[in-house]
């Protein structure tokens, strides 16, 4: 998985998983960060995400034993949304844009305010 760094090399190098485990990327926004904010272990067996351990030339952190470097996760393996009630979209009533919001990521296109309005009120808007 890549992304942006926001660190050196020699501190998120690589991460470890426990085992049975794949790496899974998650930054749907496009943010700038540490690795280690948007790859998490998930063990599809136990459908259960985890944080991973991170080394790197610049650490003293060591995999505890056991610890696995992943995969990455496939989409049969990992996805949030298997189902329409798993995700759904918004629209942002501000912005008229299109979102799609899940458990893992949720979305307010409201932006926190009551009965901010409706996708209708957009070009194209349903």
């Amino acid at each position: 998985a890549n992304a942006a760094p926001a660190l050196p090399p020699g501190y998120e190098d690589q991460i470890w998983c426990p085992p049975g485990s794949c790496e899974m990327y998650t930054n749907p926004y496009g943010y700038v960060g540490a690795r280690s904010s948007f790859s998490k272990c998930y063990d599809p067996s136990a459908d259960q995400m985890t944080e991973g351990v991170w080394t790197g030339s610049l650490t003293d952190v060591v995999a505890p034993e056991g610890y696995v470097t992943p995969v990455d996760c496939t989409a049969s393996e990992y996805s949030e949304c298997d189902s329409d009630d798993d995700c759904s979209l918004a629209v942002d009533t501000e912005t008229c844009e299109c979102y799609v919001r899940s458990y893992f990521h949720p979305y307010d296109p409201c932006h926190g305010a009551p009965n901010c309005g409706s996708a209708d009120q957009c070009p194209g808007g349903e």
